[in-house]
């Protein structure tokens, strides 16, 4: 299943060794059927909770000599598990290899089970109670039938089963027991669904906002009649039905006009136009300079045009502007905050555009077209990362430099090296674990490196010697605390 892929890269034909960008297709593709096998078992045995470093401890036993193993470094989601958080305290053996498993690939299967499991509809989430609290799960009937085919099967439910009763007061009682997935499905899309309580029956409303909503997306009227009538238990309330059809006339009475010029000028004038305030006119059908000169001294608002370029801004989303234009004033007011000298982006700004439907790409677009200059790199990175790209994180660590390729290569797939090292900058930086440093040290020389006391790294934006890197070069390494940002 193409979805068992979460929180990492997906681009085809991009596999590298230095720069992760997804996991490698044949190794993925094993991990999958791994982990379908151990999920089978659980579909043919009692339906009960497990808990989801248990199950994941058991896995790794029963297929300990061909678990789980890729490389990979970027998930969605880290449970961090019990024995990965006490790995580096196991002596050597299976249970410290157990415990780094489960601080590596064992987080992929956990966000499968747990993510992309779940959102298809064949794993529940839980919680263990008490004062440690651990991730749980079990099987979802669908599950039960997808692990367990063929021996289970799918149990069939009644075409024309009726789950809801719609009440006088607008509320529908969906009973969740005699309806599928699909027919849930589509209820929401017309009634607001209600915060649910425990048991099987679920409470939605219909309101005039959410048929709307239903509306725009491609339903019907008819359709959504049709469907409480075939599924109701009971006969449409007379007042409901009345209700609907007269918000599904207002919705379709509603009349947008586009490509129409404002003009704002004094209420007394007579003028051919349609008044819609009392001095904001619609003008006839007439191009922008034609108004200009019909309705000379009035102030002509075309929003077809592009919009003016008056805001200026800095690195950090200080932004002033010289214009009243009425959509520059609501621009602003969307994306930033006011200030004593002018607006401000912030983060907080930027989340309240989000919650109102804008995307990052939006917010930019506008920036991008009232600014006088072009949108400030830093700034696009905050906004980004204000909409939920990935952050960064910044402490000391200690550098390992390998130039040699061979010697490079031969590291990177170290299975003694493998629990010192922190990661992989490539193509010559490896992160040591700081309290794994003279255990390296004492590695390195008794494999024959000279250990250098410089890191000597190139300037920034120097060009690479390759020459260096040649595998005539002489091997050499550097191993040192990396110097700590200035305050």
């Amino acid at each position: 299943m193409s979805l068992w892929q979460d929180g990492i890269g997906v681009v085809p034909d991009r596999d590298s060794d230095y720069a992760f960008v997804r996991i490698e297709p044949a190794k993925l593709a094993r991990a999958r059927e791994l982990l379908a096998w151990a999920l089978s078992g659980v579909a043919h045995a009692s339906d009960c909770w497990l808990d989801l470093e248990t199950f994941l401890r058991d896995l790794w036993r029963a297929s300990q000599k061909n678990a789980i193993d890729f490389y990979c470094n970027d998930f969605a989601w880290n449970p961090e598990f019990e024995m990965a958080r006490k790995k580096e305290q196991y002596p050597a053996g299976n249970d410290r290899m157990l415990a780094f498993w489960l601080a590596s690939e064992a987080i992929w299967a956990a966000n499968a089970i747990m993510v992309t499991l779940v959102t298809l509809g064949l794993v529940e989430r839980g919680q263990t109670a008490g004062g440690k609290i651990r991730p749980c799960f079990r099987l979802t009937e669908l599950g039960r039938v997808v692990f367990g085919a063929p021996e289970i099967a799918a149990v069939q439910k009644e075409p024309e089963a009726r789950f809801l009763t719609v009440q006088p007061n607008l509320d529908v009682v969906a009973y969740l027991e005699s309806a599928d997935a699909r027919q849930i499905c589509t209820l929401n899309r017309f009634a607001a669904a209600a915060p649910r309580a425990t048991g099987p029956v679920q409470t939605f409303a219909l309101r005039r906002e959410s048929l709307y909503a239903a509306l725009e997306s491609g339903m019907t009227f008819d359709e959504v009649h049709s469907f409480l009538a075939e599924h109701g238990k009971t006969e449409l309330p007379a007042n409901v039905n009345r209700m609907l059809s007269e918000w599904a006339v207002r919705r379709e009475s509603l009349v947008l006009r586009t490509k129409v010029a404002l003009a704002l000028g004094p209420a007394e004038t007579q003028t051919r136009s349609r008044a819609l305030n009392d001095n904001v006119f619609l003008l006839p059908s007439m191009t922008v300079k034609i108004a200009a000169k019909e309705f000379a001294g009035w102030t002509i608002l075309d929003h077809e045009d592009k919009p003016e370029r008056t805001w200026t801004t800095d690195e950090l989303g200080s932004l002033s502007t010289n214009s009243g234009h009425s959509i520059s004033q609501i621009r602003l007011a969307c994306i930033a905050d006011r200030t004593a000298t002018g607006w401000q982006i912030t983060q907080k700004s930027v989340a309240r555009a989000r919650v109102s439907g804008m995307t990052a790409d939006r917010i930019l677009e506008w920036l991008g077209g009232h600014l006088t200059a072009g949108v400030p790199a830093l700034l696009e990175v905050a906004v980004r990362n204000w909409t939920g790209r990935q952050g960064v994180k910044l402490s000391q660590a200690p550098l390992l430099r390998i130039v040699q390729p061979q010697a490079k290569e031969a590291l990177l797939h170290s299975a003694t090296f493998r629990p010192f090292l922190a990661g992989h900058i490539p193509p010559e930086w490896f992160l040591i674990r700081e309290e794994h440093l003279s255990e390296v040290r004492d590695l390195l020389e008794r494999l024959g490196f000279t250990i250098g006391e410089s890191l000597d790294p190139a300037p920034l934006g120097a060009v690479q010697n390759t020459a260096k890197d040649s595998p005539a070069a002489i091997r050499r390494t550097s191993l040192m605390p990396k110097r700590p940002p200035r305050p």
